[in-house]
């Protein structure tokens, strides 16, 4: 509604004269009250008493005093001179008069805020500085030991110019009076000056940022806090540390930098182990945690070259705030962000790595002249004759054919002598080392540019890896990052990140492992041979007597030859991955002390698996071959298509995770409170599908369907009945999650620390009690800086710290769930669809729990010449996952249903070191890592009695009471027989060659427990020397105290699968072998037993001590003088090598085996690796 009122209006004089009276009056009042606030605001009383302190600590003393509030932006109080002010009972505005005197400050006071902001030049100042004669500042800038530093960076902030020091660390640059200058170099705590009229010479030196420990930040992924306030244990490796290696992920560079952590690498699954483990049979790796939001994707896809710091939470106190997911540590990876006020900086950094072929005679197998030997003394035993006559067809060897033709008079005994004598000298290995392995080569190529205005930040970066291993897998990766900040106003800040990898893995030649028959599990016979001298490819046997071979394939049957080196090229096996990562963070400034936070991340990541084996590749030949029908008078029909053979399978995962948190920041006199409380959601949902389609097209794009109902009778055994694979597949999971958490910290007088954090999780993977019970974890943590006392004494040792934490981290399986699942399929007799259960409800799971307290002394000298740590812990996990007997009315299959009913505890202690050795022109670092972990299981129910139940080699989980996770359980060895060389062990306490009551009926008693599979010990000592441009780092590993079990040879495995170790040439022989070998006698046939082997190849007598120190790091880099970098108009440029892997300094095996590979896979190989940094 409108109201129109006209230019003219008349009232009565009364009326106007009263109208004009209260106005009057009105306007009196007022000028009444505001004047009374004034006073009021003037009148209040202020002590204060500083010296050269920063203006913000007078802020917070006023505001105590007087109620009033003092706002301003960050930027405001930047290179603000330090106050000194000594008043008692002083007014308001004479307090403020005296602060702001001299500063380029004013203010104004509003209700009850005081409002700071810059004070603008008076007209008189411009002129003033327009006339002003440039200043000339020069000086030399020095580390504490006087060493010059080239390169450090001399930033006028006023004129905003820079320059940088020269190779004897001087430096000259253009300023005015009262201009802030700020010198700065990388690892040293900047300088600022302000310049004066008749400035004299500078004489500056930087101390190193390594000496300031409270100005380590470390990072717990939901909020940075600095060392000195921190309670908890964290290991934090800067950008220097992660680059002192150069790999393609950054898991690999963690291994031997960083403390309590280290690696199993006994299987193809690498496994990471933060202070041991914390659970038997639920997810045993650490949580990874990139940039505050764990990351569920492949951890390769992260390209290392992105990364400024990583962060290892290791106890409750640093890792409670993560809930469930934190029991077994966690990574927090962050990664490197623009800055306000830089300029840019593009920076460029490549290299290529040669791996060295992989040594292939370290695989233990048996000669072919002794492998020939045993075939020659089982045909004349009349071994190979069922194989002859099975309708079946299976292999025999080149050698067992040779005598079989010398048998059956089709050559003489000297043709057949001749021919073995051949084989014999024939050693497969030498085959894979010429057509199959090579060296490899890795290339890494990355390009970044980062910087910022006043009111925003960025960072770019491009990333491409291309790698070819010893097989020739290639590996690609291209990523593609983004992160921005801007500030909006004075109070909301925002932070929009995205990332794009997109990477591809191609298949190349099969290992050694990967060419064996697949029919029968036969090994492939050392003499065998993948081409001929000329080097054409030959055929070798794999799943069928060669005369069967050739009988078919007269009959119209496909060519059923297998030879490898033209068969690795039928095949295309690709996985292609692409992932986004979609973030933002938003910050809103309540007040100078409370900010809310919105947090949000979106994940996809898409598998794409794709299979392809050719028309003329051997396993669609074979596949052909063995469904195609005859019909007894010569006509063949072929089921299955002549055509390509396409296996798909795709994989979508979307992880979302949104979160709200307030976090409370205040500083009042000597107290500091940190206040961080949230609410946090969170998704993954993953759906895949796969197919495999027959007669595939690859140009046409087109298939051919198969009968996938019917039953065929197979060609090489027509009473083996087989249906044509249907192998569509669906899955759909999702696991949701929903928190609510709260951490807090509060230091007095920087002496004393107090911190607490709990959070409560719920999931859909618990049970419904579980999620009832609203039991949240937490943890709480006392921290005393000794050196800030008044009673320390100043002496060599500046630095003291002892820390104190206890509480409960959680963990959970996530192949589990707490309700019953199926899974369905379809097919059988009937085709009909069916399901299986999978799972069985279980309303009671719920999450692990693991309680740990943790003490912990920090420590640092002057000039931080030896500073470290020293850690102890006790960690006890209790609700643990286990098997547990169940009723067998229930109609469970195994017996053996999945609960909460383990408990184990570990204990142990990290100690770190640094030690400044030299720190004059040549300077000398070393860096020693000491760590030590034993876990026990303290409960859990084993029914079995019988000791064959928990025989173990320690590659996997088996779980007995009083023993580690991993352990190593073996049968008493009681040596060989004097007289016929047979393995003996032990029953009723005597020796005994009782193999079957040995294996069978042990009980747990009389058994060995020879000790832990992974090492209670470990660590590493590096040294870095540095002079004049050069660089030298070398890092040498240990693990100690922790065993393996050898294999050896197993005959039952010999004489029918061609398994062949090389421990057969140090068998026993004669009476007498028995002094210098354990190896057993080769057994006749009738006396060959598996249970014999059985025994023999789990006895105590394989297992050897692991103990190893090797040297697995040397970097060399080298930086010109900052003169030439300054010609080739760059900020820093370096030139780098790297080596890995180079060998092992001392093992206690005697064995030819390296211990930490002694499950039959090869070790790595070493690697070189030529690289150049620079930046401008």
């Amino acid at each position: 509604m409108y109201k129109f009122y006209p230019k003219n209006f008349v009232r009565p004089p009364r009326c106007t004269a009263k109208i004009l009276l209260v106005m009057k009056l009105t306007t009196l009042l007022l000028m009444i009250a505001i004047l009374q606030v004034s006073a009021s605001t003037f009148a209040q009383k202020i002590t204060l008493s500083e010296k050269k302190v920063p203006i913000q600590k007078v802020f917070d003393q006023i505001r105590v005093q007087t109620s009033y509030d003092f706002v301003f932006s960050d930027d405001v109080l930047k290179d603000i001179k330090p106050v000194s002010i000594q008043v008692k009972d002083a007014d308001l505005k004479s307090v403020l008069k005296q602060i702001f005197e001299g500063q380029s400050l004013e203010y104004s006071i509003e209700d009850k805020s005081i409002v700071i902001s810059k004070k603008e030049p008076s007209f008189f100042d411009k002129i003033k500085t327009a006339l002003a004669i440039p200043i000339h500042v020069s000086g030399k800038v020095t580390d504490t030991a006087g060493a010059p530093l080239p390169g450090a960076t001399i930033k006028n902030n006023t004129q905003n110019t820079s320059t940088v020091t020269g190779d004897d660390g001087t430096f000259s640059i253009s300023s005015q009076t009262e201009d802030k200058i700020t010198i700065s170099f990388i690892g040293y705590a900047a300088y600022t000056i302000t310049v004066k009229d008749n400035l004299p010479y500078q004489n500056i030196v930087l101390h190193s940022l390594s000496s300031k420990l409270n100005e380590v930040l470390v990072s717990t992924g939901y909020q940075t806090i600095p060392k000195e306030r921190a309670t908890g244990s964290f290991t934090r490796l800067d950008e220097k540390a992660i680059n002192s290696s150069v790999t393609t992920d950054i898991i690999s560079r963690l291994k031997g930098i960083a403390s309590g952590v280290s690696f199993d690498e006994r299987t193809t699954e690498r496994r990471i182990n933060i202070r041991g483990l914390s659970t038997i049979y639920a997810d045993a790796q650490p949580l990874i945690v990139l940039n505050n939001f764990p990351y569920d994707g492949d951890i390769s896809s992260i390209n290392p070259n992105d990364i400024e710091s990583v962060t290892i939470l290791k106890d409750a106190a640093a890792a409670s705030i993560w809930g469930v997911r934190a029991a077994n540590g966690v990574i927090v990876v962050t990664t490197k962000k623009g800055a306000l006020n830089r300029p840019t900086e593009i920076s460029f950094n490549a290299n290529v790595t040669v791996g060295q072929r992989p040594n292939v005679f370290q695989i233990p197998m048996m000669s072919s002249k002794d492998f020939i030997g045993v075939e020659k003394y089982l045909f004349s035993n009349g071994f190979y004759d069922a194989a002859e006559n099975d309708p079946t067809h299976p292999p025999l060897t080149p050698a067992v054919e040779l005598m079989i033709n010398q048998r059956d008079g089709n050559i003489t005994q000297a043709q057949l002598n001749n021919q073995l004598n051949a084989l014999g000298k024939l050693d497969v290995r030498n085959d894979f080392k010429k057509y199959l392995y090579q060296s490899s080569f890795n290339q890494q190529y990355a390009l970044n540019a980062r910087g910022g205005s006043d009111r925003s930040t960025y960072y770019y970066s491009l990333g491409y890896d291309h790698n070819s291993d010893y097989l020739a897998n290639k590996y690609a990766r291209l990523s593609v990052r983004a992160d921005n900040t801007f500030n909006v106003g004075n109070k909301i800040k925002i932070n929009p990140v995205i990332s794009y990898t997109r990477s591809s893995n191609e298949l190349g030649r099969p290992d050694y492992t990967a060419i064996l028959p697949s029919a029968l599990s036969k090994s492939l016979y050392p003499y065998a041979q993948f081409a001929d001298a000329e080097g054409n490819p030959s055929a070798i046997v794999t799943d069928y007597r060669t005369s069967f071979i050739t009988d078919a394939q007269s009959k119209g049957l496909l060519d059923w030859t297998y030879r490898p080196l033209d068969d690795f090229n039928q095949r295309k096996n690709n996985t292609n991955l692409k992932d986004i990562l979609l973030g933002f963070n938003g910050d809103y400034l309540i007040n100078q002390s409370l900010t809310l936070q919105a947090q949000y991340q979106y994940e996809n990541q898409a598998t794409e698996f794709t299979d392809l084996y050719s028309k003329d590749s051997y396993y669609v030949r074979d596949f052909v071959n063995r469904f195609t029908q005859d019909d007894g008078s010569g006509n063949l029909t072929f089921p299955l298509p002549k055509g390509a053979i396409l296996t798909t399978n795709n994989t979508y995962q979307a992880a979302q995770t949104g979160r709200l948190q307030l976090k409370y920041n205040h500083r009042w006199n000597k107290n500091d409170l940190n206040v961080l409380a949230g609410s946090e959601i969170r998704q993954i949902r993953t759906n895949s599908n796969g197919t495999t389609t027959y007669g595939y097209n690859e140009s046409g794009l087109t298939s051919v369907p198969v009968d996938h109902v019917s039953r065929f009778p197979q060609y090489y055994d027509s009473g083996n009945l087989q249906g044509i694979p249907d192998r569509t597949s669906f899955s759909y999971l999702t696991n949701r999650y929903t928190s609510v958490y709260a951490n807090a910290s509060y230091t007095y007088d920087n002496r004393y620390i107090f911190s607490a954090s709990g959070r409560k999780d719920e999931s859909n993977l618990f049970g419904v009690n579980s999620n009832q019970k609203g039991v949240p974890l937490w943890s709480t943590g006392l921290g005393w800086n000794i050196h800030n006392e008044q009673f320390y004494p100043t002496g060599w040792v500046n630095y003291l710290k002892l820390r104190l934490t206890y509480g409960f981290n959680g963990n959970l399986s996530r192949n589990l769930t707490a309700v019953a699942s199926l899974l369905q399929t379809s097919g059988g007799l009937n085709n009909q669809p069916y399901a299986i259960v999978s799972t069985y409800p279980n309303p009671d799971l719920s999450w692990e729990k693991i309680g740990i307290v943790n003490l912990g002394l920090d420590f640092g000298t002057r000039n931080n010449v030896l500073s470290g740590s020293l850690e102890y812990y006790q960690k006890k996990g209790s609700n643990l996952i286990g098997r547990q007997p169940i009723d067998p009315t229930v109609g469970i299959p195994t017996g053996l249903i999945t609960r909460n009913v383990a408990d184990m505890k570990s204990n142990g202690f990290d100690l770190q070191l640094t030690t400044k050795n030299i720190d004059q022109g040549l300077k000398w670092q070393t860096g020693f890592l000491f760590s030590y972990n034993r876990d026990k299981i303290t409960a859990y129910q084993n029914t079995s009695a019988n000791g064959s139940s928990i025989i173990s080699s320690g590659l996997s989980v088996s779980p007995v009471l009083g023993q580690p996770v991993y352990n190593i359980v073996s049968y008493k060895w009681a040596g060989l027989d004097p007289q016929t060389g047979e393995p003996m062990g032990i029953v009723n306490g005597v020796p005994s060659k009782d193999y079957a009551t040995i294996t069978g009926k042990t009980p747990l008693n009389d058994l060995v427990y020879n000790g832990p599979a992974l090492p209670p010990f470990f660590g590493s000592v590096s040294n870095t020397f540095s002079c004049k441009g050069f660089s030298l780092y070398i890092n040498i590993t240990y693990r100690l105290g922790y065993y393996f079990r050898k294999t050896s040879i197993s005959y039952y495995s010999l004489y029918n699968n061609g398994f062949g170790n090389s421990d057969f040439a140090l068998r026993w022989q004669k009476p007498g072998d028995e002094l210098h070998t354990s190896v057993p006698s080769m057994p006749t046939i009738d006396d060959n037993s598996y249970e014999r082997d059985d025994f023999y190849s789990n006895s105590s007598i394989l297992v050897e001590k692991a103990d190893n120190i090797r040297l697995q790091d040397l970097n060399l880099s080298y930086r010109p003088k900052i003169s030439l970098i300054k010609k080739l108009k760059l900020s820093d440029l370096q030139f780098y090598i790297y080596a890995r892997n180079l060998g092992m300094l001392w093992k206690a095996t005697k064995s030819g085996v390296d211990p930490d590979f002694a499950s039959g896979y090869l070790p790595p190989s070493y690697s070189l690796s030529f690289g150049v940094k620079t930046s401008f």
